[in-house]
């Protein structure tokens, strides 16, 4: 079971601010609330090049966030563990202050998402 958030930074904040604080405060304080996670990436935009088609066509404009993250569980318990982590006041409380320390909580989507391999599995049977 995966989990992507999209983040974007406060807007009195630049690239660089915005990723030191992700990496130095809250991602920790993620990791320190919710050990049980299988995984958690942080994919940060990069806006130094476009990536074109082998044509040379670009694709849309990206998206106006900062980063994606990817959020994996081991199961739907350990994904319905967090939710209700998140549903604990003192949880959540750390958690959106810390959030407002660096984001625009505002822009946040969140979507759970259903991962498919590149390749089939063909070890199986």
């Amino acid at each position: 079971m995966k989990m992507l958030a999209f983040f974007r930074r406060r807007a009195d904040l630049s690239p660089e601010e915005f990723r030191h604080y992700y990496e130095a405060h809250h991602a920790p304080l993620a990791l320190q609330l919710f050990p049980y996670l299988k995984g958690y990436r942080r994919n940060y935009v990069r806006r130094d090049q476009t990536h074109r088609r082998a044509s040379g066509e670009a694709f849309a404009s990206a998206l106006d966030y900062d980063v994606i993250t990817e959020i994996t569980f081991a199961s739907p318990r350990d994904y319905a563990r967090m939710q209700a982590d998140m549903a604990d006041p003192a949880i959540r409380d750390r958690v959106v202050a810390d959030e407002q320390c660096f984001m625009d909580r505002d822009a946040t989507v969140v979507l759970l998402v259903e991962e498919e391999p590149a390749f089939p599995d063909t070890t199986a049977g």
